[in-house]
């Protein structure tokens, strides 16, 4: 059985998200999602969009692109799922604590704006296309998408 100190240990040594990863773990996202195909596991996305929204924090914090009300938000909006689900959930519904972290939206728009007209439309596209698979396979009743 876990105690607290597990929980806090593994939280501060970010195993919760480097775990999904280590087949050895077992919090290897196959352990969890062994039916979906890699590129479209939720298991293996959720700590990735949880790192892209904190990184887009923490830069936006540091280029003054968010103001400090809107980097405390987002923080906490980021923070609070952590420390209370990251441990238990071994980052499962992390992709959707991730949206609604509004403020990274106001950087993702800043980078995109330093991107020539070609670059925007790939990001786009890609995006799009991923959602368009994500959507389908919601459709087709996937497992855990």
């Amino acid at each position: 059985n876990k105690s607290f100190g597990d929980g806090v240990q593994s939280l501060l040594t970010f195993e919760p998200i480097w775990a999904t990863y280590d087949p050895a773990s077992p919090r290897y996202w196959a352990g969890h999602d062994a039916a979906n195909p890699t590129a479209f596991s939720l298991q293996v996305a959720n700590p990735i969009y949880f790192l892209v929204a904190a990184l887009a924090v923490a830069w936006g914090w540091w280029r003054r692109y968010l103001t400090p009300a809107e980097a405390l938000v987002a923080a906490g909006l980021l923070l609070i799922p952590y420390g209370t689900r990251a441990y238990p959930n071994s980052m499962g519904s992390f992709g959707r604590f991730s949206a609604v972290v509004v403020p990274a939206y106001i950087v993702f728009g800043h980078w995109l704006g330093r991107l020539p007209a070609v670059g925007v439309g790939l990001v786009m596209a890609f995006a799009v296309s991923w959602l368009v698979a994500y959507a389908a396979l919601f459709g087709a009743a996937w497992w855990l998408v």
